[in-house]
């Protein structure tokens, strides 16, 4: 129909499909083509997330920081909460993987789960699958009585709040990924190679890590290459000569 406001929400669904399919290529092509729309800021801001996602897949942290710091001053100027929470829970799930606080992560990831609750919205498919991934994740390193502490406060902040956090955390020098060792695998195909290592087919990775069965294949395959070997008892025994079995035990 050659209307930029439809084309944006059409590029917009296919990049995040293409995200959760592993397509990182595609979906920085597709985020790309609907910044080049020049659309309203909350859509900008959508594509931005996208790219977000594209930087996580990739393991760039500065690529992710530098998307995220533009999206969030987009969210801070639209006054509007929702688009707000968005980008504190992409801000929270880099946190989660390139830096070691912990307590940073979960409260943020609390706040915009009661923000959620109190809008009374629900988020889509894709998103809520992959902030349960990396929370369930996060959760697991944590004792308990710390976890249930920080998510309380967490819940507590207001959005100002979440915001100063935030602002703040993207100022700071980014860690290495705590499986940087494992490089030149992406955090996301590391999962897939411990998963590969313990037996898991196609189909119980795919349900392992809310992905569909082709996504988990093409994860496979990008594995396979980077890692220069041609088959899983390969990618199993480079996992364990690295210690990955023992790392992401659970």
């Amino acid at each position: 129909v050659k209307d930029p406001w439809v084309m944006t929400i059409v590029l917009m669904g296919f990049g995040l499909f293409e995200v959760a399919e592993g397509n990182v290529d595609q979906a920085r092509a597709l985020a790309n083509e609907c910044l080049s729309l020049k659309p309203d800021p909350p859509w900008r801001k959508s594509a931005l997330l996208t790219l977000v996602q594209v930087a996580l897949a990739e393991g760039d942290y500065a690529e992710a920081r530098t998307q995220l710091v533009e999206a969030l001053a987009l969210a801070k100027d639209s006054g509007h909460r929702l688009h707000t929470v968005e980008v504190l829970d992409a801000v929270a799930e880099v946190v989660h993987a390139y830096r070691d606080n912990p307590r940073l992560a979960l409260r943020l990831a609390a706040l915009v789960e009661a923000s959620w609750e109190s809008l009374g919205l629900e988020r889509d498919r894709l998103s809520t699958a992959r902030h349960d991934r990396w929370l369930t994740s996060l959760r697991q390193t944590i004792h308990g009585e710390d976890a249930t502490g920080w998510w309380a406060e967490g819940r507590a902040l207001s959005v100002d709040e979440a915001i100063a956090l935030a602002e703040d955390e993207l100022k700071q020098t980014p860690l290495p990924p705590t499986h940087a060792a494992a490089a030149p695998l992406t955090p996301r195909q590391i999962e897939v190679a411990v998963l590969v290592a313990q037996g898991f087919t196609n189909r119980q990775i795919g349900a392992h890590l809310v992905i569909t069965e082709r996504a988990a294949a093409a994860h496979i395959e990008h594995i396979l290459d980077r890692l220069g070997v041609s088959s899983r008892a390969q990618i199993a025994v480079w996992a364990s000569e690295r210690g990955l079995l023992v790392t992401h035990a659970g």
